[in-house]
């Protein structure tokens, strides 16, 4: 069950483990990259509100599986692999422009 969305590409979430079991979760979605809300620049900040408003439209729109769970770089959160009914969370923000495909390494800027 969704709790809140984040940012772009992070959300919370009470995460069925087991029948009567529940725990709370703060999942990163795997391969992609959004904006930041404290990015460096206005246009970033914005570009990371529509981003984030994106995505939790898109989470509040269908059942959320949650797949492929692996640690993150930071602790207390996961990265996985999301889907919405049958989309693909990550894919669906590239497709929509509110994110870019990301496999690790630098960050590149979101405003030129």
């Amino acid at each position: 069950t969704l709790v809140n969305t984040v940012d772009g590409d992070t959300f919370k979430a009470d995460v069925a483990l087991w029948p009567g079991l529940t725990e709370r979760a703060l999942v990163r979605l795997a391969g992609v990259d959004t904006p930041e809300l404290k990015g460096p620049t206005a246009c970033e900040r914005a570009l990371a509100v529509k981003a984030r408003d994106y995505l939790d439209m898109l989470l509040r729109s269908g059942p959320i599986t949650i797949n492929a769970i692996n640690n993150d770089k930071f602790a207390g959160r996961v990265d996985a692999v999301v889907t919405v009914g049958t989309v693909d969370a990550s894919v669906a923000l590239i497709t929509s422009g509110n994110g870019r495909q990301y496999l690790g390494g630098p960050r590149l800027s979101w405003c030129l």
